[in-house]
């Protein structure tokens, strides 16, 4: 069985991304303190509307998950914070987003 570390590595620099911030790689003088909006767009929107693309990882239901998202929306930041935040917008507001819920 082959060994691909580079898929190690990126998932290992995904969970540190979502642990410390994007920013972790930089001097505290080039760090921006920008937090995260649920607008960016490297935040998952499937997570935002309640559907956790994770969830399905080591099961038939991932293949057809697969199917029809794209690889790099399961590695985009799902943010229980910015769930809230997206949550906590009217009606109309969301609706403006163009995510269905």
């Amino acid at each position: 069985r082959h060994f691909d570390g580079s898929a190690t590595m990126s998932s290992m620099a995904e969970m540190l991304d979502q642990l410390m911030g994007s920013e972790r790689d930089l001097l505290p003088e080039q760090r921006t303190g920008r937090k995260a909006q649920y607008d960016d767009p490297d935040v998952c929107k499937y997570y935002l509307c309640g559907l956790d693309v994770n969830m399905f990882k080591n099961t038939r239901s991932n293949d057809d998950l697969q199917r029809h998202i794209s690889p790099e929306d399961f590695a985009k930041i799902q943010s229980d914070d910015l769930r809230a935040d997206f949550n906590a917008l009217s009606s109309p507001e969301r609706a403006k987003s163009g995510y269905e819920m």
